[in-house]
């Protein structure tokens, strides 16, 4: 009984911790996906097999600069006032 309740536990856990971040839609259907998450839908009368992935590599692009970077990492952009340099 003991393990039972942990097992349990356990399991409540893990799925508290997984939050479908992002809205997929497909004509008028919408649904909550998490990334690397296959889906099996219906759409149209149609099955339709779907997974939503990051790109591991973005690309950074401004009027001064361009790079690739890992999307591992957030890029920010800060504007100083003038007089600051």
């Amino acid at each position: 009984m003991k393990n039972a309740l942990r097992l349990l536990f356990l399991f409540s856990a893990i799925t508290g911790f997984s939050q479908k971040d992002y809205l997929l839609q497909i004509n008028d259907t919408t649904v909550e996906v998490s990334l690397d998450e296959i889906l099996k839908l219906n759409v149209d009368g149609k099955s339709l097999e779907i997974k939503l992935s990051a790109k591991d590599t973005l690309v950074y692009d401004s009027d001064l600069v361009s790079f690739k970077y890992s999307s591992d990492y957030k890029i920010s952009k800060l504007d100083l006032d003038e007089g600051i340099s």
